[in-house]
């Protein structure tokens, strides 16, 4: 279901001006649904996970706001101003208390505690030599936690001072994971399945926007995310109109990238580089009932990104040229047998579902996209000026 509200006909939602005013025009547009997004988290039975035990549901909920706020309040005015007037316009536009969006990033830190992902997804980049056209393509299946699934957003993002950008995130979110700047920087994130967090607080969903604020080519991302000043793993695909590509994956501490020249480069959410995969969660690692939701009880934590993994590499065979079409088609594959599940490419799962598919053509400034799992609602082209 999706709310009538939420339906853009893929116009972008343009935020334009400082920090604060973007984060203004996102809350005031969609006000009723931020509120029913909020409702969806605070309801859902993840958070329950993480509230005291035993405690009146209101107080439980208050402390989690308060340690919320105590936890990225000062720490995202002091090395993120940009970010933090963006929340506070957020708030203010969308006329809900601060602590609500302060909660979201706290969330993603949470989730990782416990070997969850704030997202999966699955990854694939075409370079030149592979393209029918002769143009490198970069795909993005994202997936969040169901209650979160109605709530995607188009948005174009146009700072005071830095890129304009297109970007593919959540309604109440001041980041993203899937984006394509004004200069051919596209940029696609998956979570890592690490086995310990980094210490800093800020989800790479900030890090990301920034690197679309600030960067033009390959080699700036890769410089700016070496810093590593974000919370928790990723695997990062990077691409710029000239048609450099890498991969850069990040975890607790250490960092590694991959270039990709003439090859076909496809990512889920374990690691693949070499000196990366010491931080993998073990492929024989389960989830417990003791931690973990009752529907993951018992299954492997890296069935899904092998599983996925495994049937794109088998979908796209030895092909030597690809169609943008061919590569819409692999976003909304259900398997062998037609049966979607959390193990397909189009995302079908007990607690994770696809919530938007993005291709991305850099250098002719075209993406085709779609806000729904992608076998539901065919993607539509948006040609950026």
């Amino acid at each position: 279901m999706r709310f009538p509200t939420l339906e853009q006909a893929f116009q972008p939602l343009i935020c334009k001006g400082s920090g604060f005013e973007r984060g203004r025009i996102q809350g005031s547009s969609f006000q009723k649904p931020l509120q029913l997004c909020f409702n969806a988290l605070l309801q859902s039975e993840t958070t329950r996970l993480f509230m005291p035990r035993f405690w009146p549901e209101s107080w439980a909920r208050r402390q989690l706001f308060w340690q919320s706020r105590l936890q990225f309040q000062a720490p995202l005015q002091k090395t993120h101003p940009d970010f933090a007037a963006h929340l506070q316009g957020l708030a203010a536009g969308a006329e809900l208390p601060e602590n609500l969006f302060f909660f979201l990033l706290q969330f993603e830190r949470l989730l990782s505690r416990l070997h969850f992902q704030m997202h999966t997804g699955l990854i694939l980049m075409v370079p030149p030599r592979f393209s029918a056209t002769q143009e490198p393509m970069l795909l993005h299946n994202l997936d969040h936690p169901y209650f979160l699934k109605a709530f995607g957003l188009f948005r174009q993002s146009e700072p005071d001072q830095g890129l304009r950008s297109l970007e593919m995130t959540l309604l109440p979110m001041s980041g993203t994971y899937t984006g394509m700047n004004e200069a051919g920087l596209a940029i696609a994130v998956n979570a890592g399945f690490q086995q310990q967090a980094n210490s800093s607080p800020f989800p790479l969903s900030l890090k990301i926007q920034q690197l679309l604020q600030q960067c033009e080519k390959v080699s700036e991302a890769i410089s700016a995310l070496q810093t590593q000043d974000y919370q928790g793993g990723g695997l990062v695909a990077l691409m710029d109109r000239q048609g450099d590509m890498a991969l850069v994956e990040s975890a607790n501490g250490k960092f590694a990238v991959r270039p990709v020249k003439d090859q076909l480069l496809m990512v889920s959410n374990h690691y693949q580089i070499t000196e990366m995969l010491s931080e993998n969660i073990p492929v024989n690692a389960y989830f417990s009932l003791r931690k973990n939701l009752a529907s993951f009880a018992g299954k492997r934590v890296r069935e899904a990104s092998e599983s996925r993994l495994d049937r794109i590499a088998q979908l796209m065979g030895t092909r030597v040229h690809f169609h943008a079409e061919d590569l819409l088609d692999y976003a909304r594959d259900h398997g062998d047998i037609q049966q979607a599940c959390d193990n397909t490419i189009c995302r079908h799962g007990s607690y994770y579902e696809t919530t938007y598919s993005a291709l991305m053509q850099p250098r002719s400034r075209r993406l085709w996209l779609t806000l729904e799992t992608p076998c539901e609602q065919a993607h539509q082209v948006y040609q950026w000026y």
